[in-house]
């Protein structure tokens, strides 16, 4: 099943993204919130909207892949998710401002939900 590895890989991801949230709230001895410390908030932010996006992406791309679909389209799929997931870490950590990677990351995520979507519903309409 190729949703499995790219689920398992953006599992490690995030098993990443809390340990940096971990790191960050220990070395500042702040147990919930932010502090106001900005590199914190910026990990919040990054680890929340991975959450947000990451489940209904695989969701979409596993509802894809029951349907038969062509196994390059789920890996161009499921590769974009990890790319947009790295792109979008790298540019919020580097700038709480707008960056490259912020802009990048969001725009391929926007575009696979789109994708994921657009794809789940031609595939339940020309089922019937």
């Amino acid at each position: 099943m190729i949703t499995g590895l790219y689920a398992a890989l953006l599992a490690l991801f995030l098993c990443f993204l809390i340990i940096n949230v971990i790191a960050k709230r220990r070395s500042h001895k702040i147990g919930l919130g932010d502090g106001g410390i900005d590199a914190l908030s910026r990990s919040i932010r990054i680890h929340g909207n991975f959450i947000e996006i990451v489940p209904i992406l695989l969701l979409l791309m596993y509802l894809i892949e029951v349907q038969d679909m062509s196994r390059i389209f789920l890996h161009l799929y499921g590769a974009a998710i990890v790319i947009s997931r790295l792109l979008h870490f790298c540019g919020v950590r580097k700038s709480a401002g707008t960056s490259f990677g912020r802009f990048a990351g969001t725009i391929i995520a926007l575009s696979l939900l789109l994708i994921g979507a657009g794809v789940n519903l031609y595939l339940y309409v020309t089922f019937f």
